[in-house]
C-alpha cells in the first residue's frame, strides 16, 4: 500500500516518526505534505529533515493529483482538501483533527476550543 502523509505539527511529527517505524513491506510512504502556512505550532523543518532521511518524497498539495498512491493520512493538515483529492485514493483518507468539530474547524482548532472554554 502507498501512503501519503500530510501535517507538520509537533503531534503530526509524532505521528509521522511512528509510522516510520512501523511500516512493513505491505506498506510504503511514497510522499509527505508538510503545513503550507509556517506557525509557531509547525516543525516543518524537522519533518521534512524526518522526511529526506527516510528516502519520502516532499511534495506540495498541487502534487496529489499527480502521484499514485493508496491512502492518505491527514495529521491535523492546516488545508482543507478539494473534493476530488478526497475521492481519489482507493482506500481513502484518515483525517486526524483534534479540535471538537463541526463547531472548531479548520487550522489550530485546539488552540481556539481553549481560548473559547468557560
Amino acid at each position: 500500500m502507498r501512503v501519503i502523509v500530510l501535517g507538520s505539527l509537533e503531534a503530526s511529527l509524532l505521528c509521522l516518526e511512528r509510522l516510520i517505524d512501523q511500516h512493513s513491506k505491505q506498506s510504503v510512504i511514497v510522499g509527505f505534505i508538510p503545513h503550507q502556512s509556517e506557525t509557531p505550532f509547525t516543525v516543518s523543518r524537522r519533518a521534512v529533515t524526518l522526511a529526506h532521511r527516510h528516502n519520502i518524497e516532499i511534495l506540495e498539495l498541487e502534487d496529489l493529483s499527480e502521484v499514485d498512491y493508496d491512502l492518505g493520512i491527514s495529521l491535523m493538515f492546516d488545508r482543507k482538501l478539494p473534493p476530488d483529492v478526497v475521492s481519489r485514493p482507493p482506500s481513502g483518507w484518515v483525517n486526524i483533527h483534534i479540535g471538537p468539530l463541526p463547531r472548531l474547524r479548520g487550522s489550530h482548532s485546539a488552540h481556539h476550543a481553549v481560548r473559547l472554554a468557560p
